[in-house]
């Protein structure tokens, strides 16, 4: 769990991938491995498995590959956003969606995170 912690808050805040090297991605980039392993995150969101679907998704997010894809890397935050939100860690959510609007600003991600942060922005309000 603290891994997943980890790895979540570098991508929510932006960490070099030097600081955090997962070996488990010296590969060469497999976009058709990429996208099953996003299709088995959004299957465990939709199996409401939201720690395991994180713990996926923030892999996908701290691979190499991902700086390089300006289509998944949004989704995959947005995803880590909409878990958090779920485990019941609203500023967590906050962050990855923010993230998202502020470095994808044109993405259907970012209308759907923005929503969402407006979303939580309801319920904290007295």
């Amino acid at each position: 769990m603290a891994a997943l912690c980890l790895a979540a808050a570098c991508v929510a805040w932006g960490c070099a991938a030097s600081e955090h090297h997962d070996p488990r991605f010296d590969r060469n980039y497999d976009a058709a491995q990429d996208k099953e392993a996003f299709a088995a995150a959004m299957a465990l969101v939709a199996e409401h498995r939201y720690d395991d679907a994180a713990e996926r998704l923030s892999l996908l997010a701290a691979a190499p590959e991902a700086a390089r894809d300006p289509d998944r890397s949004p989704k995959v935050l947005f995803w880590l956003g909409y878990c958090h939100e779920k485990q019941g860690r609203p500023a967590e959510a906050a962050d990855f969606y923010r993230k998202v609007v502020q470095e994808y600003p044109d993405t259907p991600a970012a209308a759907q995170a923005s929503e969402r942060l407006s979303l939580l922005a309801a319920t904290d309000a007295p």
